[in-house]
């Protein structure tokens, strides 16, 4: 794309551009004017594997709207700056192509096809590292009956997943950490970090009823400005079939790229481990004639099979002198790569010093492998087959009536050899596809297992929570038993020292409760007894009024000492009905501090405690005397004031 009109930094003016869009086999798709808008709109419907532009900051106003604008591209797509020091003219005259500097869409033409040979500058913020998160899709919730299940089932879900991209990572062979954070029943979620490139993990961000995948790259900490290769190493592969099967791959310079080799792998990972590592034109084997695994790699790469007859061991030691591998299997692929090197080496050679400085070699030599015209490999930067090559060889050998039955024949042969090669095709897929069931049904049955086991573990892990939960209770009821005992313990000794004072003679126990009121003294019945004789101490005493003072009184008590203000009403009950009542200070001074409080009980002289009752008795009746004489004394004023007379 180039810019038409406009410029992102303008508020007034969004810029306007001129798009080309260039597929290999197929006419430009050309766009005059486009606004910014249906630009963006097109990256992200056709989500092409390049965008390119002669300058980067006709589509951005500075650096920090290039990483906006970066990460707004599908990750596929990359951004390439063609020109860096140069104009965008002088490089395309270095490639042979010429255009009309004047014309946007000219140079949007130039401009791509120049990033599809590979020139240029990628723009990227993505580093080769993924992260992939698997969680739960939606909250749990508060629940009710059947949320542990639910609870359950969702996790389990989270774990399956988890374990099936594990396993697809571990299949692939790219390195990766993994950190689970375990829930009841499964995971609540599993963190990958992938040590690819989102491009290359062909795992997508999904979302279901249960779990959601989300797949994110691992940022660069800086903008990456670097050089451009747009393809594939092309290679050159030798392969030795069997139980062992081994690979070696060399580039068109007969550098040794890899050997390698493995103990029963299928045809697919021979086939994806291939891919990995570059573009293969060359299938080479010392086996003749072709093994069957060996026909269904070609097939997948639809290139040409090299094969070598009646070669002898000494011939393979010689040519693999000098090379690395580690057994007679790697011997045999590298000698089969380096013997269909060695068929081609003076044609690439001849490639080499025949192109022109433009052309890409390794493509003009991968073209002419495959029966392409020296001519058209380099003239077609898109076509793997020049068309028009074709029709002039075939208008030249129509001058003859013979030449064109043959091409008639030869024609009919090709069409022959399709319909074959359609008809292995056919049978090749129809394998796979069994081969795809059979790989189905051994997951389904890993699943129903899976499922198997994790409801067994569920049944124990119930049961397990049934007997802590029951062995916590009964825990907490030895405790609760125990602190009972030990409460019941000190009431005994407490009884026992009283016991053995109040025997004695000497001492009266005295009994306290903490407040006067009517719910403290049933609560102290209940649980020490209160009896005819004893005498109560209320260490507070505000509480309580007259019905309170009866309800106490009612037990048959001998004295109450208080230690704080009583309220006069209860004084008046106490006094009314002959209890003794003392406050603690006085009861103290005179008995000089021998109360002794034990918690509930305390002790108190016997004599003295005897001689402060009478003492108190004696006083409570004179004052009864006197109240009983005022009152008489108010009534006789009270009779003669109805009758008249003054007092």
């Amino acid at each position: 794309m180039d810019i038409l009109k406009g410029s992102p930094r303008s508020k007034k003016e969004q810029g306007k551009y001129s798009l080309a869009i260039l597929e290999p086999g197929k006419n430009v798709e050309e766009y005059e004017e486009i606004s910014r808008f249906k630009l963006f709109r097109l990256i992200k419907q056709r989500r092409p594997s390049i965008l390119a532009v002669d300058n980067i900051y006709e589509l951005v106003r500075d650096k920090n709207h290039l990483l906006t604008f970066l990460k707004e591209l599908p990750y596929e797509t990359k951004l390439i700056q063609v020109t860096n020091n140069q104009k965008l003219s002088k490089i395309a005259s270095d490639y042979n192509i010429s255009f009309n500097k004047k014309s946007p869409l000219e140079s949007a033409t130039v401009c791509a096809l120049l990033a599809y040979r590979g020139v240029g500058y990628e723009v990227s913020y993505i580093s080769d590292r993924t992260r992939i998160r698997v969680s739960r899709s939606r909250s749990l919730g508060k629940g009710g009956w059947s949320q542990n299940r639910y609870r359950r089932k969702v996790h389990g879900m989270v774990k399956l997943k988890v374990n099936e991209i594990k396993d697809y990572l571990d299949k692939k062979g790219v390195e990766y950490s993994l950190t689970i954070k375990e829930g009841y029943g499964g995971y609540i979620s599993g963190l990958f970090l992938v040590e690819d490139n989102i491009t290359n993990i062909g795992i997508s961000s999904e979302r279901s009823a249960d779990v959601q995948v989300n797949l994110s790259p691992i940022t660069k900490d800086l903008l990456d400005f670097s050089k451009y290769s747009n393809r594939k190493q092309n290679l050159i592969v030798g392969i030795d079939p069997g139980t062992t099967a081994a690979i070696a791959l060399l580039d068109f310079e007969g550098r040794v790229v890899n050997v390698s080799s493995f103990r029963n792998a299928s045809v697919t990972n021979i086939i994806k481990f291939i891919r990995e590592r570059g573009r293969p034109i060359v299938i080479s084997t010392d086996v003749y004639p072709i093994p069957d695994t060996v026909e269904k790699i070609k097939r997948a790469f639809n290139n040409i099979v090299y094969s070598t007859k009646d070669t002898t061991t000494e011939e393979k030691i010689n040519l693999t002198k000098g090379y690395d591998f580690s057994n007679v299997h790697e011997r045999d692929a590298l000698f089969a790569a380096l013997d269909a090197y060695r068929k081609f080496k003076n044609r690439f050679e001849k490639i080499d010093k025949e192109i022109p400085v433009w052309a890409d070699s390794d493509e003009v030599k991968a073209a002419v492998l495959k029966g392409i015209s020296l001519k058209s490999a380099i003239s077609s930067p898109f076509k793997d087959v020049n068309k028009e090559d074709i029709d002039n060889n075939t208008k030249n050998k129509n001058k003859d009536v013979k030449k064109q039955k043959d091409v008639k024949k030869q024609n009919n042969d090709q069409i022959n050899l399709q319909i074959n090669k359609i008809k292995e095709d056919n049978e090749y897929l129809k394998r796979s596809l069994e081969e795809k069931d059979i790989e189905i049904k051994k997951l389904e049955n890993y699943i129903h297992l899976f499922k198997k086991k994790e409801r067994r573990e569920l049944k124990k892990e119930k049961e397990i929570k049934i007997r802590d939960n029951e062995i916590k209770r009964q825990g907490r009821e030895i405790i609760r038993l125990k602190n009972k005992i030990k409460e019941y313990s000190r009431q005994i000794d407490q009884f026992r020292k009283i016991k053995i004072l109040e025997s004695s003679g000497d001492f009266y126990p005295v009994k306290v409760i903490d407040v006067f009121k009517k719910e403290a003294i049933v609560k102290f019945n209940a649980k020490i007894g209160i009896k005819k004789g004893d005498i109560i101490y209320l260490k507070d005493a505000t509480g309580g009024g007259g019905s309170t003072a009866d309800f106490l009184i009612d037990f048959g008590i001998k004295a109450v000492i208080v230690g704080s203000e009583m309220s006069h009403l209860a004084k008046e009950r106490f006094y009314e009905r002959d209890i003794p009542l003392f406050n603690d200070s006085e009861v103290n001074i005179k008995i000089d501090q021998e109360l002794m409080h034990v918690q509930e009980f305390g002790i108190i002289d016997k004599n003295k405690m005897d001689w402060l009752i009478d003492v108190w008795i004696k006083r409570n009746h004179d004052r009864l005397k006197e109240r009983k004489m005022e009152d008489i004394v108010k009534m006789i004023k009270k009779y003669k004031r109805e009758r008249g007379d003054i007092y």
